[in-house]
């Protein structure tokens, strides 16, 4: 029994009544009894209440009851009570039997119409290929017929289908520590599936997940370690037309919930293009896989409350450590745009407003804990930039404090304006040296392209408390910018410098001098003074 037709949008009509309707299949060889079968959508369940016994290759219209006199004529047409309403975009439909078993399942959605103008409404979907009914999206189509649909007899567009692309294995996780899942492109037969996993775990059962059956639920005899990654090897599984897919071997590991300090915000772009998305990217700095589906991204509004919170992902997807997750409403665009490679790892989603000037972007856990926070200004951006769009904030040190400008930058023009999903173009990574002040580099080419573009002081000091004011010097002695002043700081830390004065104005090549000192409760100071050459490529 199939899902085998569907009127979810049935404005404007072009000759069917009306209203929605859903049709059955029965392509077995054998009558169905229906009476006590539910559909449910992902908000509502109808159910049929009626003896019905649909005959071996017949047809079904399910409609509510006050469409049931309008569909009469065009064939077998049952009332299912409260039939449940079709979102016109798409949703979850579901078919049970009277015992509760699902027969046919799919999550369909107006792409499936592969028509612009027949998805604005008054033609219905309609399956091809009975033979493969969980292969969803290419086994359907927008109806042909002039009336827009063809309740109660076979469909418009009845055809063989052929796959034309095999599912692919996307991504894998462990939930708690008996029960991994491997998350597939399409549909899957798992008959005579194989997996192992190396360090080696003893595997007890291996299972599809209906609904939409595109993942195998595997069983583990032995427990995973949460500390441990795991490489998970596939073979003999087959397509829904019972074509072997290729092994394929993919990582694994047990899913931890995010943190404080375990994953953080690395990049934003909250002044893209007309026409383009923002976009938020997170950086995972544990040494375990942190679950997406656990996190949310929220703003804050004018009076300072956290607001327009919203799911990351709504099903348990990894983070696997040192790994960049990109947020963002677009993933197409941010790959014609930024050109990231193919490895990039972005999950879609509606994202809270972030505006061109200033702004909030606050990640939290699912019991809104706030996990890492960045309220963030344009002025932060590289000064020479005269126009600020579609260049992203990359977060230079990802260890360092959030909440300080110095550890933002914007990305380089050669690396595009922006790297979603991958390594900043900006990023330092504060190796400590042993010494309480030290410089990543004594030369500097203030032009943003990715190489040079400023200096970095990081400081590892012997107590907190310390009191630190950071001065930088021309060749004739006078003070050009104070990078700190009687600056209250931790015990390490870093400052930047991109060759600028405090009045905003690049300075000229030639030699600068830094320096910095710390002041202690105890009236000890520590000092570090070192030259700088400043040059332009």
């Amino acid at each position: 029994m199939v899902l085998h037709e569907i009127f979810a949008d049935p404005t404007p009509s072009r000759g069917l009544p009306a209203s929605e309707f859903i049709e059955l299949r029965n392509r077995s060889a054998a009558p169905v009894q229906l009476r006590n079968w539910t559909i449910k959508t992902g908000s509502s369940t109808g159910r049929i209440n009626v003896n019905i016994i649909l005959q071996p290759d017949s047809m079904v219209i399910l409609c509510g009851a006050s469409a049931a006199t309008s569909f009469q004529p065009y064939g077998q047409t049952v009332v299912v009570t409260s039939f449940p309403s079709l979102n016109n975009d798409g949703d979850s439909l579901m078919l049970y039997s009277g015992s509760g078993k699902l027969i046919h399942g799919l999550v369909w959605s107006k792409n499936w119409y592969k028509n612009e103008l027949k998805e604005e409404g008054g033609w219905s979907l309609e399956m091809k290929d009975i033979r493969f009914s969980c292969d969803f999206s290419e086994n359907w189509n927008a109806s042909i017929d002039p009336k827009g649909g063809t309740p109660g007899k076979p469909n418009s567009i009845k055809e063989i289908v052929q796959e034309s692309t095999l599912p692919k294995l996307l991504y894998s996780y462990i939930l708690g520590k008996k029960d991994l899942f491997l998350q597939f492109s399409k549909p899957i037969n798992p008959l005579t599936a194989q997996i192992i996993l190396d360090p080696h775990l003893a595997i007890a059962k291996i299972e599809e997940v209906p609904p939409l059956f595109t993942s195998l639920s595997v069983r583990l005899q032995t427990e995973a370690d949460s500390t441990t990654l795991y490489r998970a090897t596939v073979s003999g599984v087959r397509t829904c037309q019972a074509e072997v897919i290729n092994q394929s071997s993919i990582r694994t590991g047990m899913l931890i919930s995010p943190g404080f300090q375990k994953i953080v915000i690395n990049e934003i772009l909250f002044n893209p293009p007309v026409g383009g998305s923002d976009f938020i990217e997170l950086l995972n700095l544990s040494n375990h896989v942190l679950n997406a589906g656990a996190l949310r991204i929220a703003n804050r509004s004018s009076d300072g409350k956290i607001s327009s919170i919203t799911t990351i992902h709504d099903q348990p997807y990894p983070i696997f450590p040192g790994e960049h997750i990109l947020v963002t409403t677009d993933p197409e665009w941010i790959k014609a745009k930024y050109l990231p490679p193919d490895t990039i790892t972005s999950l879609a989603t509606s994202l809270p407003s972030y505006p061109d000037d200033k702004g909030s972007a606050v990640l939290l856990d699912e019991q809104g804990t706030i996990l890492d926070e960045l309220t963030y200004y344009e002025k932060w951006h590289f000064t020479l930039l005269t126009n600020k769009e579609s260049i992203s904030l990359e977060r230079v040190n990802p260890k360092g404090k959030t909440q300080e400008s110095g550890n933002w930058h914007s990305a380089s023009g050669t690396n595009g304006y922006a790297t979603p999903g991958y390594r900043n173009s900006q990023q330092f990574d504060h190796q400590s040296s042993g010494k309480y002040f030290s410089l990543n580099t004594k030369i500097i080419s203030p032009d943003n392209d990715g190489q040079d573009d400023y200096m970095m002081l990081t400081y590892d000091l012997p107590a907190q408390g310390a009191v630190m004011t950071i001065r930088i010097y021309d060749a004739a002695g006078r003070e050009i910018t104070k990078l700190a002043n009687n600056r209250l700081c931790g015990n390490t830390g870093q400052f930047r410098w991109d060759g600028y004065t405090h009045t905003g104005k690049k300075v000229s090549r030639g030699f600068y001098i830094l320096l910095a000192e710390a002041f202690f409760k105890n009236g000890e100071v520590l000092r570090f003074k070192d030259a700088i050459a400043v040059y332009e490529n």
